[in-house]
């Protein structure tokens, strides 16, 4: 204890402190007493065994110092390898991400790039669509205005001006569409002799018009004795009455051509509520007609005598009476035709509501051209199947068995309404034989 008395106090705490670690290094707390006092009582140098037992502890620290120094370069080395893997691997990731995002950029641009050219021809499609809709919708309103200005009611300041209106028609262009070489003359002021004389170039033709709504006895009467005493004179070989606004012409229908010597009278009406364009069409149609009459049924003797100059002239006059065809008569034809089916439709649809509705049908039906086969075919159909049709008093026998009224009684009774018709024309709908 000479150590311990012999230094102060911080000493002293120092020499406790590494008397307990030896104590509990040394594991002195499993001896017992006696052992202790043996292990005192040894004559061993104590200096020599800490020595050696620091010298130990010194090499079995330092082997764990080269142990640790080398796992903790080790996990250096791990550490600085995993830290250029990962800088590698999140390089080549951060370089495809670049890649991605430049590529998308690029179709971004492309995708506007071509939306743009969409939106810039569908904005051009649209502004033209936009005018041509502007266009037809100005076409349509100038088509209604001169619809209306076309069946708008005309008012006249006196008569001569309401027949000039249907006199000037007849111009040197619309004869020519006759005849190359026709051409007009306006005979309206001299009396007797008709609105316009048409000249063509082996005859003439006299046209008189009548703009009135309904055509009198003594309108036909005057024009008969000046067409009467200018044949006499021959002055021309041609009279034609025309209608601008009455459909019948007195004692001649709405139309008619007679043909007498060496001479043609024609007869023309037309329909007051027809287009104008409609009723010129017709006129023009009605001329021409007559024009080749004359040219076929009354050819000059002169004209055969010079064959070469008349074979020349006449295809020539073929020729242009095709082009006119194809221009003004087929288009008017094809008019008439639509017409002509639209109203046997309506007519057929009146007719049906009629019988449905138990409403008798007016006989003057039966005189119009084309319905007769309509009201057979309804009459066939009335007939049953187990109807048996005798031969004597056949139409009374088809009067009782099917009631018949008195419409389809008076179509039995027309002319050419034979058992045999009634009989051929239920086999054709029906596809088979009655029994007769």
């Amino acid at each position: 204890m000479t150590l311990y008395n012999s230094v102060n106090e911080t000493h002293r705490q120092l020499i406790i402190q590494l008397g307990e670690s030896m104590y509990k290094y040394l594991n002195i707390a499993q001896y017992s007493d006696q052992e202790i006092l043996d292990l005192l009582s040894r004559e061993e140098d104590i200096q020599k065994k800490l020595d050696d037992q620091f010298l130990l502890g010194k090499q079995s620290s330092k082997g764990e110092i080269d142990h640790y120094k080398y796992l903790y370069e080790e996990s250096l080395k791990q550490a600085t390898t995993c830290k250029s893997s990962m800088e590698n691997f999140y390089e080549e990731k951060f370089k495809q991400l670049e890649s991605q995002l430049t590529e998308k950029h690029r179709q971004i641009e492309t995708l506007l790039e071509s939306n743009q050219s969409y939106y810039e021809r569908g904005l051009q499609k649209g502004n033209e669509f936009n005018l041509s809709l502007i266009d037809e919708q100005k076409k349509q309103l100038q088509d209604k205005s001169e619809l209306i200005e076309m069946y708008r009611p005309q008012t006249f300041d006196n008569m001569k001006q309401k027949g000039d209106l249907v006199e000037n028609i007849f111009s040197n262009e619309f004869v020519r569409n006759i005849d190359r070489l026709a051409y007009v003359t306006d005979t309206s002021d001299i009396k007797g002799s008709g609105d316009r004389i048409v000249v063509f170039p082996d005859y003439k033709m006299m046209i008189e018009c009548k703009h009135k709504t309904s055509i009198q006895k003594s309108d036909i009467e005057q024009f008969c004795d000046h067409y009467t005493t200018d044949f006499q004179n021959n002055l021309y070989d041609v009279a034609l009455f025309i209608s601008y606004s009455c459909e019948y012409v007195l004692g001649k229908g709405s139309f008619c051509i007679e043909q007498k010597d060496n001479t043609i009278v024609g007869y023309l009406g037309l329909q007051p509520d027809s287009s104008p364009n409609q009723k010129s069409l017709i006129m023009s149609y009605f001329l021409s007609m007559v024009h080749d009459i004359r040219k076929t049924n009354f050819q000059s003797s002169t004209q055969k005598k010079h064959i070469h100059e008349y074979l020349y002239k006449s295809i020539l006059d073929v020729y242009n009476d095709i082009l006119h065809i194809e221009k003004y008569e087929l288009p008017l034809i094809e008019s008439i035709q639509t017409k002509y089916t639209s109203k046997k439709q309506t007519l057929q649809e009146y007719i049906l509501e009629c019988e449905s509705s138990n409403i008798p049908i007016p006989l003057e039906i039966q005189s119009i051209h084309g319905t007769e086969d309509l009201f057979v075919d309804k009459l066939v159909n009335k007939i049953k199947d187990d109807c048996h049709i005798p031969k004597q008093n056949w139409k009374q026998y088809l009067i009782d068995t099917l009631q018949l009224d008195e419409f389809y009684k008076k179509l039995l009774q027309k002319r050419g309404m034979t058992r045999e018709r009634i009989l051929q024309r239920y086999q054709t709908l029906n596809q088979k034989n009655m029994i007769i």
